[in-house]
């Protein structure tokens, strides 16, 4: 069983070397890591460049945004499962291990798998799945009951590889996450939940994790996003006949905007 890890890059080249090391460090072997490097202005370039001999790496020279290098990703993966990864985080040493082991039993569309949020002074603490998590309907993601992140999962590469492939390509810096799952979880048949931690998240990195919005570029980037997202996610509710879905976007991008204005 072979693994494909995708790893957009952005500007991270302070948390890079660590990201990319977590999976060359893995117990289990059997993978590829997919390195897209989203037109980075700093050192990252530099930094992929020394590990060129281990991974698969793909240029972009533009930024084009982590919706853009997922689907690429995707679609030049070659494993039998697929995984997502940020490049400021990073895997537990045994990830791959402990899910071809889950896998060897049975072949879901995707293993959820449990997380730590990584503080900036490094303290871990482990996220719990929620009721809705649970249960899971396409109405909790929406509503951000249930978690919508994308990386925590390990996904069937013939579910998703046919699904990204119809995404449309359009900018999103922001709630990319959102989008991607919501499409995902519409087409989903089954799944499987553990509640190891095989991912560290940090909550200190990243557009959606600065406390404070004061940034008028990233205000203006996270509007663009949003208002992207959702256009695509009425353009494919209308098609699915499905377009009742539409106001739990809006109210859940509401508060997002509720949010960034009362920071």
């Amino acid at each position: 069983m072979k693994f494909s890890i995708i790893m957009p890059v952005y500007n991270t080249e302070n948390y890079l070397e660590k990201s990319i090391l977590s999976v060359l460090n893995q117990s289990y072997t059997d993978y590829e890591l997919i390195c897209v490097n989203d037109g980075s202005t700093d050192g990252s370039a530099h930094i992929l460049s020394a590990f060129a001999d281990k991974i698969k790496l793909i240029h972009n020279y533009s930024n084009k945004g982590p919706h853009c290098v997922r689907k690429v990703g995707v679609q030049n993966a070659s494993g039998d499962y697929i995984l997502f990864l940020d490049s400021d985080d990073w895997l537990e040493c045994d990830a791959l291990k402990i899910l071809a082991k889950e896998l060897s039993n049975s072949r879901p569309d995707y293993i959820e798998f449990g997380y730590y949020m990584v503080s900036a002074n490094g303290q871990k603490k482990i996220w719990r799945f929620s009721k809705e998590d649970k249960t899971k309907e396409i109405t909790d993601i929406l509503s951000s009951k249930a978690n919508f992140t994308i990386w925590n999962k390990c996904y069937n590469a013939n579910t998703i590889k046919p699904i990204y492939n119809n995404l449309p390509d359009f900018y999103a810096v922001f709630a990319e996450d959102y989008y991607q799952i919501v499409i995902l979880e519409y087409f989903i048949k089954t799944r499987k939940i553990i509640n190891t931690p095989l991912y560290n998240y940090r909550i200190t990195t990243g557009i959606s994790n600065i406390p404070y919005f004061d940034n008028i570029e990233k205000i203006k980037n996270i509007d663009i996003s949003l208002a992207n997202i959702t256009q695509e996610l009425y353009s494919f509710f209308t098609k699915t006949n499905r377009s009742e879905y539409m106001q739990y976007v809006r109210r859940c991008f509401n508060t997002i905007y509720l949010e960034i204005l009362e920071r």
